[in-house]
C-alpha cells in the first residue's frame, strides 16, 4: 500500500523466492516456480537479476507479453510462443 507497483512486485518476488528456497531445503528438490507477467514492472537490471536467479535452481515457467525482455543470454531456456491458440517452439 506504501510502495509503487514495482516495489510491491519486488517484495512479493522476494517472498516467493524465499519460499522456493525453504521448500527446496525441506524437500531436497526445488519446486517449479510459476511467474505470470512479472517482468513488466521491473527495470532492466532487476529483470536480468530475476531471470538469472530463476534459472539457477529448478524449473521456472514464465509468461510475458514481451518475449524480448524474457530471454536470458545464457542458461538452459526453452521459449514457446502461443498465438491464436497455437504453440510454436
Amino acid at each position: 500500500r506504501f510502495g509503487s507497483q514495482g516495489q510491491q512486485r519486488l517484495a512479493l518476488l522476494a517472498l516467493l523466492l524465499a519460499e522456493r528456497d525453504a521448500l527446496s531445503e525441506s524437500r531436497g528438490e526445488a519446486p517449479v516456480l510459476l511467474l505470470d507477467d512479472v517482468l513488466s514492472e521491473l527495470d532492466p537490471d532487476r529483470r536480468s537479476r530475476l531471470l538469472g536467479i530463476s534459472i539457477e535452481q529448478g524449473q521456472t515457467l514464465l509468461t510475458t507479453a514481451d518475449p524480448d525482455t524474457a530471454l536470458p543470454s545464457a542458461g538452459n531456456v526453452t521459449a514457446l510462443r502461443i498465438s491464436a491458440g497455437r504453440v510454436d517452439a
